[in-house]
């Protein structure tokens, strides 16, 4: 977290409204939370003010309301984190005593995007196709990247971001597990791995080069630097087609984060069809995949339900795990 003074240079102005807002920042860092997003907002605020000649003593209604306006070209799921950023600051500068104005008619927009759900053969045709993709000299470690990169989305369940974070030092080939660290909600997390995966892992580092050092990037660019996401998104849409997957475009998929809802669904598929009573396993999966509650892991009960219909009945008949005709999870 930078400085206060440097903080409110960047803001334009420095009174009791930009050091609170520095205050919130701190206070949100010290329990664990990344503040790089929260923090380019709150400057991007602060600068609106500003710039339209809105208070700069209190947070006034008419700059909420200004900095609510949805832009026409942003996508809801931005505008409501955008707008639900400052009404947590609102009630920041409330406790302390600042007149702020706190908008609490903020309500999420509903996504109808369904993931992609990859079936157990295209799961075995995108490894092969991960393998074979074309050698190219200006990056010609890519094929060992991705063939194992693919491999531990779908194995462990992890987001994209996640892997490519991984340096070497996170990961642990005597024990076969991987240390998440500042993942999605600033959680850390430890993620055992299968021992196939294990296994790959072990043959990458050989391929690759073994005497890096511990704070080097796991996936390393030749440059020797973390892979970006556009890079694996381009490989990600050739071993599809390599794989006969069709993809249907930008925001439509199959996505290289449908790994991990796939991750989720099979996991769900082998407990049901083994007779383990999914409301029991529901809290290991979600910490094994990083959810801060439940109910973003209950989500996959729906998709489990609809990718794998024949287990459905057989599950009925002993647990309660399949609300869906009475409770739309």
């Amino acid at each position: 977290m930078i400085g206060l003074a440097e903080f409110c240079e960047k803001a334009g102005f420095q009174n009791a409204l930009s050091e609170r807002c520095h205050e919130y920042l701190v206070e949100k860092e010290s329990v664990g939370v990344q503040v790089q997003k929260p923090m380019g907002m709150l400057l991007r605020f602060l600068r609106m003010c500003l710039a339209n000649g809105e208070p700069l003593d209190h947070a006034s209604k008419s700059a909420v309301e200004r900095w609510n306006e949805k832009d026409i070209n942003e996508s809801p799921r931005n505008h409501y984190y955008r707008a639900t950023e400052i009404r947590r600051f609102m009630q920041h500068l409330e406790k302390t005593g600042i007149d702020a104005y706190v908008d609490r008619d903020i309500r999420r927009v509903q996504s109808n995007f369904v993931p992609y759900i990859f079936s157990h053969s295209e799961i075995v045709r995108l490894f092969a196709a991960a393998d074979g993709l074309p050698y190219t000299p200006i990056s010609p470690q890519r094929v060992y990247v991705m063939s194992l990169l693919f491999r531990m989305l779908y194995g462990c369940g992890l987001r994209v971001s996640e892997a490519l974070n991984l340096v070497i030092a996170d990961v642990n080939l005597e024990q076969g597990v991987l240390h998440i660290r500042n993942s999605k909600f600033g959680k850390e997390r430890l993620v055992p791995m299968s021992e196939s995966l294990t296994y790959c892992c072990s043959k990458y580092v050989s391929s690759v080069g073994h005497h890096r050092k511990d704070e080097t990037a796991f996936f390393q660019t030749p440059k020797g630097e973390h892979y970006v996401s556009h890079t694996i998104h381009y490989a990600w849409r050739q071993t599809l087609h390599y794989a006969g997957i069709s993809y249907g475009g930008k925001g439509k998929g199959p996505r290289i984060h449908d790994l991990r809802h796939t991750f989720a669904v099979h996991c769900l598929q082998k407990w049901a069809e083994a007779g383990e009573d999914l409301n029991a396993k529901l809290p290991y999966l979600s910490a094994y995949m990083g959810h801060v509650g439940l109910s973003s892991t209950q989500q996959y009960l729906r998709l489990t339900a609809e990718a794998f219909p024949h287990i459905v009945s057989a599950m009925e008949a002993n647990f309660d795990v399949f609300p869906g005709k009475q409770v739309e999870l």
